[in-house]
């Protein structure tokens, strides 16, 4: 079975904080959700939609909705000084999971969990909180982190406000 991981992310590696059973809790959970709520049907994993991944840009999200999208997207972190905020979101997205979708589940309490509990006890050099979906193409576990082009989620979400 899939596992989602947790992940402290510094300049050069990464260490993973927690390894949550069924990698379906973080990716999928989200998906769905957005895609039920933007375009009115479940989010086909086989049949995607390649206008789905810019749905951050979508102005009937939340900035909470989007931030936790934005987690699950190949090498986006959550930078130290946002963690407090990330945890928040990703407490109220959880709830909205399990109230407007089939779901019973996510990772995102959880994930909000350890990203307070980041906030409060990092190492100065941490950059901040990465999150791979899943074990199956998890894109932090065997990469070399120094040569990723990694990128912030709260950076991406001014720029897309201020655009």
């Amino acid at each position: 079975m899939s596992y989602t991981s947790v992940y402290k992310l510094y300049k050069t590696k990464v260490s993973c904080i927690e390894e949550l059973r069924n990698g379906h809790g973080s990716g999928p959970a989200i998906w769905d959700y957005i895609s039920l709520k933007l375009y009115g049907k479940k989010m086909s994993i086989f049949e995607q939609d390649k206008n789905f991944w810019s749905s951050y840009k979508d102005q009937r999200l939340s900035e909470d909705e989007k931030a936790v999208l934005l987690s699950t997207y190949d090498y986006a972190y959550v930078g130290v000084d946002d963690l407090e905020r990330f945890s928040a979101a990703c407490k109220t997205v959880h709830k909205l999971i399990l109230d407007k979708t089939d779901w019973d589940w996510s990772h995102f309490e959880k994930i909000g969990e350890i990203s307070k509990c980041l906030s409060k006890k990092h190492d100065h050099r941490c950059r901040g909180l990465c999150i791979g979906c899943t074990s199956v193409s998890d894109p932090w576990e065997f990469e070399d982190v120094k040569n990723l082009k990694s990128w912030n989620i709260y950076r991406e979400l001014n720029k897309t406000e201020a655009a």
